[in-house]
């Protein structure tokens, strides 16, 4: 139910640890859709949010920032640091695939061994235990049947397969478990993925899981906005958290929220 609209070439001089859309951005992008989609008319107001972060690229002397490459390079140094510049996040295996390859190169040559090439590529990702996209549909199907009747919606099994993949096994065990404790299914279904994210996906703060777990604060908003205090209540019981550190983090929410709306 959202478009994404960018990117924008240009060089970023603020504060790099938070990098910020300026109305520079803005004008540019919203130009250039309704110059491509002259009927679209998108103003400022139709924005639901943004986000941004930043491209790093090798630097060439005289170079505008929209015509330097977009590869990464592998530089190797006399003294053998080894360092891998440019590409973006979306590439991050295949370089990392190259710096192991590298390495290993390297090492063989100065140990007299046959380099030994990176394997991952043949390693399933973390709840990727699906044989095709039809797996993923009979396995959606599955748990929407086996989840009935301890109160979790269809659309929420969705969701967690879509996030989770198979290991939204361990969330529906889960809300099994506290059935009976938390009476209300919305409210289970939350502690339950939150007590997932807190012991499998290394969430520690209450951003973690709002925005770079679920992507909540991007793509529900109102949600956010109204359930957040609720949700440091939640994570505060999960984590032990004091009084204090739970005003902290919704203190901290709170201004994630200003920088996205």
């Amino acid at each position: 139910n959202f478009v994404y609209i960018g990117t924008t070439d240009t060089d970023y001089f603020e504060d790099k640890n938070s990098p910020k859309v300026t109305q520079n951005d803005i004008d540019y992008l919203l130009n250039a859709v309704n110059t491509l989609f002259p009927t679209a008319l998108l103003r400022q107001a139709d924005i639901k949010g943004t986000w941004a972060g930043l491209r790093p690229l090798i630097h060439e002397t005289g170079k505008k920032a929209s015509e330097l490459s977009r590869k990464d390079e592998i530089f190797y140094s006399k003294n053998g640091l080894i360092t891998i510049a440019g590409g973006k996040l979306t590439g991050y295996r295949k370089m990392a695939q190259r710096i192991v390859d590298f390495v290993s190169e390297k090492l063989a040559v100065e140990h007299h061994y046959q380099p030994q090439a990176c394997q991952t590529e043949h390693f399933l990702l973390c709840g990727a235990k699906f044989k095709d996209a039809e797996a993923i549909n009979q396995f959606k199907l599955r748990r929407i049947g086996e989840a009935k009747q301890a109160g979790v919606s269809p659309a929420q099994i969705v969701t967690w397969v879509n996030r989770y993949g198979t290991n939204t096994d361990t969330i529906i065990e889960r809300v099994f478990e506290i059935y009976t404790a938390v009476g209300d299914p919305e409210q289970r279904c939350l502690e339950a993925e939150m007590w997932y994210a807190i012991h499998y996906e290394m969430v520690v703060r209450l951003a973690d899981f709002m925005i770079r777990r679920t992507d909540m604060l991007y793509f529900s908003e109102s949600e956010t906005l109204e359930k957040y205090p609720k949700y440091a209540e939640i994570m505060g019981k999960l984590l032990n958290w004091d009084e204090s550190r739970i005003l902290r983090e919704k203190a901290a929410m709170k201004r994630e929220l200003a920088l996205y709306l």
